[in-house]
């Protein structure tokens, strides 16, 4: 007969459990002090095999165990509280219960069935809140006092271990969860637009929160799913979903009207019936069985529903749905916001600009906007019938960014078309328009060009108010900065001065503003060269293409505003 647990002297016992309790102490999850309390616990106890069973809902599961058989395995790994079985009836009394022989475990016991240990044991796991699980095992003998007060020895040192280990645990999902609410609120913020913000939401619920999410929005009338994600796509989102009637007795449609999270099981014909085939066919591959609904609520406003495969309903998961929920809704109305401001500076922008360039016979023109930021700024770009078959252009930009830059180039650009009814010349412009900007706008920095193209014989008259250099590149490949007298911004007292200057036939003008070809803390004649070779490269293009060319390597992510205007003498034009 095997020795006792309790047997070995009581130096012998104390030692064991010494050893337990350090081992215990290492411990830092609910998996490793189970681990710990079945191979060192049962070890220290003399017990051939064991478990440790903790709950799972109304089940209890065996986390660790080392069993007599696979057939026992397969049959008591996951026990109902409510079965009549030793682990199940120890947990539910919170009492010891104690088996002494096979005889009268299968008599009190008859679902053990041919199982039935030759003496057994199954003692509650309490805490301080209660009972945790369960530390259960089989004797090669009736149980004496000595082992009864050592195995209750070794479950209650299991037991102040496995409550630290789950204080730890929520501890660190707390924090997790409040980490990954945080990053979650950072990035869907940054998004701009509210199907960005949706798309993002389910990306960051996959699979940090479950392994399936969806979100359905209202258009007035009913809920669409425009979101989803899943572990079995590759990529994680699925195509958008049905439509489902806010008037019906749904859990989506009650939740969005009513603001209360509601958990629902969910079944194979419901999976049917719910979702496409393929996507279907993947959630129940997943082993989905519930979803938890939350509303996606901004004060007292539904804006949709949040989703989610319910794999473990539990206290956490609910704070981390329904937190994710309200900081989605607080980023989709941040991102309407935005794209009401943005359709309004677009409106702006529209007002601002030249609606469309005009058609000058033997000439393709192309011009281009790159606001750095907001949709709108102060730099401007001008083409215009003049008197005759002339055309008007300019560019300018009004220093800063936003609304404020973009109310001086209004002013600036206004008083200039108003001008060229009485100044014919350029540089007389500019002279004029420099003293309504020091009177108007006296702080602040503007530089413009202004000229005139006769179309018919090529020439270009223009001056320049502290503005770049315009790229000349000739039809023979020579691409350089356009020779030329450039006087101070406008808003000082200065009579500027005319250039004059004659395009060929495929001869390419090209007028910018700094923004492409400062950067900071380089010099500016790096980016006047980053300019020019990139035109070299491709200033046989037409007019668009050279435009896109430009933006595209130069004017992507610019510290400032960009603005381009480009004159193309057509090749077969004399």
């Amino acid at each position: 007969m095997a020795a006792g647990a309790g047997g070995g002297g009581t130096h012998d016992s104390v030692d064991r459990l010494l050893r337990l309790t350090a081992a215990l102490g290492h411990a830092s999850s609910p998996a490793e002090v189970a681990t710990v309390a079945v191979e060192a616990g049962l070890a220290a106890a003399h017990v051939p095999n064991g478990h440790i069973w903790l709950p799972d809902g109304d089940e209890l599961v065996a986390v660790e165990a080392i069993w007599v058989s696979e057939e026992q395995r397969r049959r008591f790994r996951r026990l109902s509280v409510a079965a009549d079985l030793p682990c199940p009836e120890a947990y539910r009394t919170i009492r010891a219960v104690w088996v002494g022989d096979r005889a009268s475990s299968a008599a009190r016991y008859p679902a053990l069935g041919p199982t039935a240990s030759e003496a057994y044991f199954a003692l509650p796991l309490v805490g301080t809140t209660g009972v945790l699980g369960v530390f259960a095992g089989a004797l090669g003998h009736e149980p004496t006092d000595g082992d009864k007060t050592f195995l209750a020895t070794v479950a209650a040192l299991s037991a102040q271990a496995l409550e630290r280990a789950q204080a730890l645990e929520r501890e660190r999902r707390a924090r997790e969860t409040l980490e990954f609410l945080a990053e979650a609120t950072a990035v869907m913020v940054s998004a701009q637009q509210p199907d960005e913000v949706l798309r993002t939401l389910v990306r960051l619920a996959v699979p940090w929160m479950a392994s399936w999410c969806g979100v359905y929005v209202t258009d007035g009338t009913g809920l669409r799913r425009v979101a989803a994600a899943a572990a079995f796509e590759r990529g994680g989102e699925v195509a958008p979903g049905p439509f489902e009637p806010l008037d019906r007795d749904t859990t989506i449609a009650r939740v969005f009207r009513t603001g209360v999270p509601e958990a629902v099981e969910i079944d194979e014909a419901v999976l049917r019936a719910q979702f496409p085939a393929h996507e279907a066919e993947g959630l129940a591959q997943l082993g989905l069985t519930g979803a938890l609904v939350v509303p996606i609520r901004l004060g007292n406003e539904s804006l949709g529903v949040l989703t989610l495969a319910l794999e473990r309903d539990s206290q956490e998961f609910r704070f981390a749905a329904t937190g994710l929920a309200a900081r989605a809704a607080i980023a989709l109305e941040n991102a309407e916001r935005h794209r009401r401001q943005h359709d309004a500076v677009r409106t702006l922008t529209e007002a601002l600009l030249p609606a469309e360039l005009p058609s000058i016979e033997g000439y393709d023109l192309a011009a281009r906007y790159v606001p750095s930021s907001g949709g709108v700024c102060g730099d401007w770009y001008e083409a215009e019938p003049g008197p005759g078959t002339t055309l008007w252009f300019a560019v300018g930009d009004a220093s800063g960014h936003g609304i404020a830059a973009a109310a001086t180039m209004a002013l600036v650009r206004n008083a200039a078309i108003g001008l060229r009814e009485a100044e014919e010349e350029p540089a007389h412009l500019l002279t004029v328009l420099s003293r309504v900007v020091e009177h108007a706008r006296g702080s602040d920095i503007v530089t413009a060009v202004h000229g005139i193209l006769e179309p018919d014989s090529g020439q270009v008259r223009w001056a320049s108010a502290g503005h770049p250099h315009g790229i000349l590149a000739t039809a023979d490949g020579v691409v350089e900065q356009l020779p030329g007298v450039h006087g101070p911004p406008l808003g000082l007292r200065y009579e500027h001065e005319a250039n004059r200057h004659r395009l060929d036939p495929g001869d390419t003008l090209i007028w910018y503003t700094d923004g492409f070809i400062e950067r900071r803390g380089e010099d500016l004649g790096l980016g006047t060269k980053r300019l020019i070779d990139v035109i070299a490269s491709s200033h046989t293009d037409s007019a668009d293409e050279l435009a896109d060319t430009v933006v595209g390597d130069l004017g992507t992510d610019p510290d400032d505003d960009c603005c381009l205007l480009i004159i193309r003498r057509l090749p077969s034009w004399t």
